[in-house]
């Protein structure tokens, strides 16, 4: 009897996965990317809970995995290697994988300025290389061996604005942390659409280094009871706050505490597109920074449908 060929790429992926998360939890690694994979590939062979699966083989080692819709492409790897695919990109320290979104940033402000070549050019791949734990030697060896690479276009001209890169995630959801559940319903509408996006609950990493369980059914309860000035409070701050600056958009999840609202009065002043989905208690003035409030999950999925297709 021949093997199921799709159940047997699907478990070698996620077989791989498991094995740079090891790797990444032992600090062998600072980040691990999986395989590269395509679209259609994730439709088809690996399934629609692959990213999920993937998240939870990084929980239980203790790391984060984010979905990069969009690859890098450096003077590291052959281009056709990751050209049209994506990533996970797994890690242990939020701090990584911001360093690994800042390269991402940084590649596209040169190229849409024209300033990536040479020393320049040269420099996103070696971050690349240092942030993936490879040896200097190695950086040198894999650039001098890449015949293949990316072409860039032209530079634009003096008067025209360079393109603003685009943000890693398509929306920031943010609620109570006592309505998890809820809330990681809302997360999977997102995941099964292949929509980008940033939980403050599925931040395990983030969690972990503040020293706090994120599957504490009493995390809130916990965080409220220290101090402002904890370093765990701080922790936690800062990497939602990166993670809602670098969101397109912003969904409060009702009912939603003090700050939820005060995170989407920092998205709305930053200028991003507000929405929420859920009953609200009462009428108030301030919901208007809302594009839309969807009266449910149904309502927001059919929405969140017509965005993917947009994307």
């Amino acid at each position: 009897m021949e093997p199921n060929q799709s159940i047997d790429a699907r478990a070698y992926a996620l077989g791989v996965c498991d094995a740079f998360c090891e790797v990444v939890r032992a600090g062998v690694k600072r980040i691990a990317l999986s395989h590269p994979f395509t679209q259609d590939a994730l439709d088809t062979v690996l399934g629609a809970d692959f990213i999920r699966d993937c998240a939870a083989i990084a929980a239980r080692y203790g790391c984060g995995a984010h979905h990069q819709a969009e690859p890098l492409l450096t003077d590291l790897f052959p281009v056709s290697m990751n050209r049209g695919k994506q990533n996970i990109v797994f890690y242990r320290d939020p701090a990584d994988l911001e360093a690994f979104l800042a390269i991402f940033r940084d590649k596209r402000a040169l190229v849409a300025s024209g300033a990536y070549t040479g020393e320049a050019r040269r420099a996103i791949a070696v971050r690349f290389g240092r942030l993936l734990s490879y040896s200097e030697d190695a950086i040198d060896r894999l650039i001098a061996q890449n015949t293949e690479r990316e072409e860039t276009a032209p530079a634009v001209g003096a008067a025209e604005e360079p393109a603003i890169s685009a943000p890693p995630y398509k929306f920031y959801i943010a609620g109570r942390a006592r309505n998890r559940d809820n809330i990681l319903r809302i997360c999977r509408l997102f995941d099964d659409l292949h929509i980008p996006r940033y939980c403050f609950l599925e931040n395990e990493a983030s969690h972990r280094e503040a020293g706090l369980d994120a599957a504490d059914p009493q995390l809130a309860d916990t965080v409220e009871a220290l101090d402002l000035d904890h370093p765990s409070v701080r922790a936690l701050f800062e990497h939602d706050l990166r993670g809602e600056r670098d969101s397109e958009n912003f969904l409060l999840v009702l009912p939603a505490g003090k700050s939820a609202h005060i995170e989407a009065g920092i998205a709305y002043g930053l200028g991003k597109p507000c929405y929420a989905v859920g009953p609200y208690d009462k009428t108030d003035t301030l919901y208007h920074i809302f594009e839309k409030i969807f009266r449910d999950e149904r309502e927001l999925q059919a929405f969140l449908a017509d965005f993917s297709r947009s994307c």
